[in-house]
């Protein structure tokens, strides 16, 4: 591990041939310089786990057309995710996660047809999802917990066939279930506790039959094999601000 500080240097931004950057599990602080954005051959950027600030400048976006791979997150970004991140057609992993970053999730994310990670997580990000979200039918792990987000889930979200891991927690989702979540038979994790969900628990949930839950946690490196009835009861019910005027049949997942 290294620690080195101070903020990153404007003149990496000169280094045109560069395709890889990885800073991440540093001390730097400050914003991210504008400079980087003449790194066009960028596949991959990681800044994670240091202390950055400022926002996420449109630049990068528009610059960085060959990005596979952005991490950014652990830092203390501000501003909204700018709608420019859907011209990376190339990407394949988005991490954001556990910034400041607010507003709507914007729905040109929806253009990123190759993403198969897509972690937005503790940050301060509001209004709905966007049912274009349910077009990146190649995502593999959709994170949204500890956000602020409302409105309901969107029925579209049955055509998100390959995902393993879907995480609402925590946020302000209403409404009922959509059945077509039925759709998602390669879910091995489910988390919609701690919204306000409402109305019936839908039959088709029945078709999870890959879901096994956790005993402690929600990280992967700490998951513990049980059968799905049992995840259903200590993970997916006993959230209490979920209003569900209906009880699972057990029987019907067994």
């Amino acid at each position: 591990m290294n620690t080195l500080y101070g903020t990153i240097p404007p003149s990496l931004g000169t280094l045109s041939k560069l395709t890889s950057l990885s800073l991440y599990l540093n001390h730097f602080s400050g914003s991210i310089p504008l400079s980087l954005a003449n790194l066009s051959l960028l596949t991959k950027i990681d800044l994670s786990t240091n202390n950055l600030t400022g926002e996420i400048s449109p630049r990068f976006l528009t610059s960085w057309t060959k990005l596979i791979s952005l991490e950014l997150q652990e830092n203390n970004l501000t501003g909204a995710i700018p709608s420019e991140i859907g011209l990376l057609s190339n990407l394949q992993k988005v991490r954001l996660f556990e910034n400041q970053l607010n507003g709507s999730i914007p729905p040109e994310m929806g253009d990123l047809k190759n993403l198969v990670e897509l972690g937005l997580y503790k940050n301060d990000l509001s209004g709905t999802i966007p049912v274009s979200l349910c077009n990146l039918t190649q995502l593999t792990q959709l994170f949204l917990y500890k956000n602020q987000l409302s409105g309901s889930i969107p029925k579209e979200i049955g055509n998100m066939i390959n995902l393993n891991v879907l995480d609402m927690s925590s946020n302000f989702l209403s409404g009922p279930i959509p059945s077509t979540i039925g759709n998602l038979t390669n879910l091995n994790l489910l988390l919609l506790t701690n919204n306000q969900i409402s109305g019936s628990i839908p039959p088709e949930i029945g078709n999870l039959q890959n879901i096994y839950g956790f005993m402690r946690t929600r990280f992967l490196s700490e998951k513990k094999n049980f059968p799905f009835t049992e995840f259903m009861r200590t993970r997916f019910l006993s959230e209490k601000k979920n209003q569900f005027n209906s009880k699972l049949k057990l029987s019907n997942i067994s």
